[in-house]
This record gives C-alpha cells, sequence and structure tokens, in this order.
C-alpha cells in the first residue's frame, strides 16, 4: 500500500492505494462555536478545494467534527 497526499494548500485529504482498492480520507474539522463566520467559511473553502470530483474511482471517507449545535 503507498499514499498520496491530495494537492491542496490543506493536509485535510490523502490518498490510499492498494491492489485492490483506492481510498480518500478528508478531514471536515471545522472551528468551534465562538469563531468568526470569516473563518468557518475559510475552512468549508479548503475543503472545497480538495476536488473531490477528480477521485472518481476512490471509495470516500469523510471524517472529523463538524462542531455544530443543531439544538
Amino acid at each position: 500500500m503507498h499514499s498520496v497526499v491530495v494537492n491542496t494548500h490543506s493536509s485535510r485529504a490523502a490518498r490510499f492505494e492498494s491492489a485492490l482498492w483506492k481510498l480518500l480520507v478528508v478531514s471536515v474539522y471545522l472551528p468551534c462555536e465562538g469563531s468568526s463566520s470569516e473563518e468557518f467559511c475559510e475552512q468549508l473553502a479548503c475543503i472545497e478545494g480538495i476536488r473531490i470530483s477528480e477521485h472518481q474511482d476512490c471509495h470516500i471517507v469523510l471524517c472529523g467534527d463538524s462542531n455544530v449545535d443543531f439544538l
């Protein structure tokens, strides 16, 4: 198995491949309550910049903490 870091300005994603499978792992950790909306939007833009469409041959795993209060 070998891994390839996805080309973004952040290390939020990594692609792992073996002879049997391909996997794209994406970290979706977002700022906690009290952070500015600007910081939140910057983090979303970083995640959007991963260009998941370029990895359609992969299974995709989203990991992290969205820090959202649903109540």
